[in-house]
């Protein structure tokens, strides 16, 4: 058996009641039901699936927000007879995303609907009256057409950001990693968006999880990952407290 999978076979399982990712999925995942060609680009891993569904649930809820932002201004346009107005329909829109979640992209734009391309985007933001003309007044009803693999387009990059909860660790030139307080796990995404591997720490022989300094501690067992150094990574589990004596004598023996 790999250490990565004794990892897995010894964690400590904590109760979803208490996972905030598990709850917020409850509450939005009906989104991914109304549109289940995200499902495609979902991992098949189930922790790591809600991590990701979550993300495209946040996507779909700005879209939501904003959408609602532009029809409001429209109909109350009609209502008073009145033309639509650049500025006002950009003031609408800038309050609608004021408490967003969203991601810095390369060149410093907020992409707030990370499933739509780099340039839809920025018509979503610097020019939403054009959501109200041809062709793009059809994103605001079926916008099948215009989704991209959200994931691969991104990459870890969407993982760093408002739309994850998770906290970035250390990396390299093909992937990076990443600590989720929510099941304690570290996860190394690659840089097409997709989970290469689950680290779980804190296993069922521990009666308390250290969480002081955490990430000070998740760092330093990184390095010795990043580091290929496989035998400086088992002792570092142990010594940064992260597994019991007892699963450290197993992932010894594997060396």
């Amino acid at each position: 058996m790999h250490i990565f999978e004794i990892l897995k076979k010894y964690r400590k399982r904590r109760s979803k009641r208490r996972s905030l990712e598990h709850i917020f999925n409850n509450e939005n995942n009906y989104l991914l039901v109304k549109y289940p060609y995200f499902y495609d680009c979902i991992s098949k891993d189930r922790e790591f699936g809600i991590l990701q569904e979550n993300i495209i649930c946040r996507a779909l809820l700005n879209k939501e927000a904003i959408d609602k932002a532009i029809l409001d201004y429209k109909d109350e346009c009609l209502r008073l007879n009145k033309n639509i107005v650049v500025k006002e329909i950009k003031e609408r829109v800038n309050s609608a995303i004021v408490d967003l979640p969203y991601l810095n992209d390369e060149n410093n734009h907020r992409i707030y609907i990370p499933f739509f391309s780099k340039s839809l985007n920025l018509i979503y933001v610097d020019e939403p009256e054009k959501l109200l003309t041809y062709p793009y007044e059809d994103l605001l009803q079926d916008f099948s057409s215009s989704i991209i693999d959200i994931f691969d387009t991104y990459n870890y990059k969407l993982y760093d950001s408002f739309f994850s909860k998770m906290i970035p660790s250390l990396g390299d030139e093909t992937s990076k990693a990443f600590f989720s307080v929510d099941d304690y796990c570290i996860y190394i995404i690659n840089s097409q968006g997709r989970i290469d591997l689950i680290i779980n720490l804190f296993d069922r022989y521990m009666y308390k999880f250290n969480v002081k300094d955490i990430m000070l501690r998740v760092n330093k067992v990184m390095e010795k990952y990043f580091a290929f150094q496989k035998k400086e990574f088992i002792n570092e589990l142990y010594r940064q407290k992260f597994i019991s004596l007892r699963v450290y004598r197993k992932l010894k023996a594997r060396c």
